[in-house]
């Protein structure tokens, strides 16, 4: 009459023995609420308390869980459950709520979980979401884990001396670097070294880089000139030379160097 599968679900469920009686009833008691065919819905819900009481041996009875005493005489749901309870025994909790209504104990809120708020020890006031207010020590963050801007150390060891100031012109950011040094991000003009101690600009990498080619090529064009000034030297001694050996010839040539005779 309500359907060969609502049926066969019912059997199984009263089988498993997983709920009581009166849920079966009021289970049994839906199923009958939505057969479409009006006719068919009369005459089922005529014979539904012969069939609860036969089939599933429910009797009528309205068991709330002590949270009400008013059952609805054709679906058998408990009415006007209390202790923020609801279902057909009154058995669950409300949304928000928590407990054990099915054992007769009411539903209490369910807190919000707690926020922690750790600020490593540089503030004690948190918002609604754990975040850190007004970071002292020169700290800043959401749980004041690092140092303000302008100071430099660790700010999570947690003592009021965890961050220094820079030692940068102007109040300018460090680090330490590689070398466990403090360096300034960046120097004024006019300044450099690791926390632009010396004065005077430094040179670019372009700058030196122009300036060692500069260099090479000057002591490229001496090394070509010394090589002429050697080459020239030796060919003005070469020729002198040449002269010399010519004179001395001629000399002899013309009886200068014979000897009387």
């Amino acid at each position: 009459m309500f359907g060969d599968d609502n049926a066969e679900e019912l059997e199984e469920l009263r089988e498993a023995g997983v709920m009581s009686k009166q849920k079966l009833a009021a289970r049994l008691a839906t199923h009958v609420s939505e057969v479409s065919n009006s006719v068919d819905r009369k005459r089922a819900e005529s014979s539904l308390s012969i069939c609860s009481r036969i089939y599933l041996g429910y009797d009528g009875s309205c068991e709330c869980n002590g949270h009400a005493s008013v059952c609805d005489s054709l679906r058998h749901y408990c009415l006007n459950c209390t202790g923020n309870t609801y279902g057909v025994q009154c058995e669950m909790c409300l949304e928000s709520f928590t407990g054990n209504p099915s054992g007769g104990s009411e539903c209490t809120p369910i807190e919000a979980e707690e926020t922690s708020c750790n600020c490593n020890n540089h503030s004690d006031i948190c918002d609604a979401e754990g975040k850190c207010q007004s970071c002292l020590h020169n700290t800043s963050g959401d749980h004041c884990e690092r140092c303000a801007a302008g100071y430099y150390g660790d700010a999570k060891i947690g003592t009021g001396d965890d961050c220094t100031r820079c030692p940068c012109p102007d109040g300018g950011d460090c680090f330490v670097n590689e070398q466990n040094l403090v360096e300034c991000h960046e120097c004024p003009t006019g300044k450099h070294g690791i926390i632009c101690e010396e004065d005077g600009a430094v040179q670019t990498d372009v700058q030196n880089v122009t300036q060692k080619v500069k260099e090479v090529k000057e002591e490229k064009k001496k090394k070509v000139m010394h090589r002429n000034e050697t080459s020239e030297k030796f060919q003005r001694t070469k020729s002198d030379s040449t002269y010399s050996d010519m004179t001395n010839q001629t000399v002899i040539d013309n009886g200068y160097g014979k000897k009387d005779g």
